[in-house]
């Protein structure tokens, strides 16, 4: 059965912009999906980390969750305000039970994104085997209402540190290269690029593709 959550954003995107401009967008959708998508693996090397290099600010807080119990039902449901309830939940129950943790940023007491990280492992298929000194951070979200005020660099440094504390040395990411405004971001801080890939799924194996030319 196809995801209602699709077909209710197809609905919405059309209303929005026409037929014109769902086609474009479904062109789009098919080639960011079922074509290799060129990815850029960013790095940073966490002795390289100060601790004073982004200060919180005033009533910002951030919890650290291993267990799907210690999350609230009020965080919980803030969480289900901003992505697709089932697949939160989902995503919340198999991760945490896979090792993952889960980052939650706090302005005020209220929920303003979050962010996972794994150690040792990637989860999925990945470019390169991970050690226990590597981790890798993914699926980070500031919510629209709440960007702007320099959360996101705040939450990465207390990432980055809590990991050193634990015996990470370096920590990876990677975003897809039509990601502009993702690229930008990151790009600003402490990650460095590592290298430009593409990963490809045949017969179940996995193959990597490296941009030669960077």
């Amino acid at each position: 059965m196809g995801n209602p959550t699709c077909f209710t954003r197809a609905r919405k995107h059309y209303r929005e912009h026409g037929l014109i401009g769902t086609i474009k967008r479904s062109i789009e959708f098919m080639s960011r999906n079922f074509i290799p998508r060129q990815t850029v693996i960013f790095y940073v090397e966490l002795s390289h980390i100060e601790a004073s290099s982004y200060p919180p600010p005033d009533n910002f807080t951030i919890e650290r969750f291993t267990s799907a119990e210690q999350i609230s039902n009020d965080d919980i449901e803030a969480l289900c305000t901003h992505r697709d309830r089932s697949l939160m939940l989902k995503q919340i129950a198999e991760r945490l039970a896979q090792g993952v943790i889960l980052f939650l940023p706090k302005f005020c007491g209220e929920v303003v994104g979050f962010s996972w990280c794994v150690r040792g492992t990637t989860l999925i298929p990945y470019f390169f085997p991970f050690t226990q000194n590597d981790a890798r951070i993914f699926d980070t979200e500031i919510f629209a209402e709440f960007r702007g005020h320099a959360f996101a660099p705040v939450l990465l440094q207390y990432m980055f540190l809590t990991m050193r504390n634990e015996g990470v040395v370096r920590i990876f990411t990677e975003i897809y290269a039509w990601n502009c405004p993702c690229l930008r971001a990151v790009q600003k801080g402490d990650f460095k690029e590592y290298a430009r890939a593409k990963l490809l799924k045949l017969f179940g194996k996995t193959i990597v593709l490296w941009d030669k030319g960077r």
